[in-house]
């Protein structure tokens, strides 16, 4: 899909969206009002330019076998629990060179094996 302009994700209170996947994805709407569930990395690459594109729920980053990657292109402060499920796959928040990405919230690691 090519979208040219900001993608807004929206649903019912509580829904999530799910990147799978070897490839990438940028996100540069402002989702904080609509995407109120989990958002999940289970597999590629998520950057974004806006911190709100990640909705207000739970930053999931990775699955069992896979490596879920955020790459964070401005400077940014986001208060957001983060679940990392990761058993060797090493999942990453990539902050670009010359950013500053603070993040809040409680950070919980689960290493889950297939």
């Amino acid at each position: 899909m090519i979208n040219s302009g900001p993608l807004l994700l929206t649903g019912a209170s509580g829904n999530n969206f799910t990147k799978t996947g070897a490839g990438g994805l940028t996100l540069s709407a402002n989702n904080s009002s609509s995407l109120a569930g989990s958002f999940r990395i289970l597999g590629g690459t998520v950057t974004i330019t806006n911190v709100n594109s990640l909705g207000s729920g739970v930053l999931e980053l990775g699955a069992t076998t896979t490596q879920g990657v955020l790459v964070v292109n401005s400077n940014n402060t986001r208060s957001q629990n983060i679940l990392i499920t990761d058993n060797s796959t090493n999942s990453v928040i990539n902050v670009a060179s010359g950013s500053a990405f603070t993040l809040t919230g409680a950070l919980t690691q689960v290493n889950e094996f297939a």
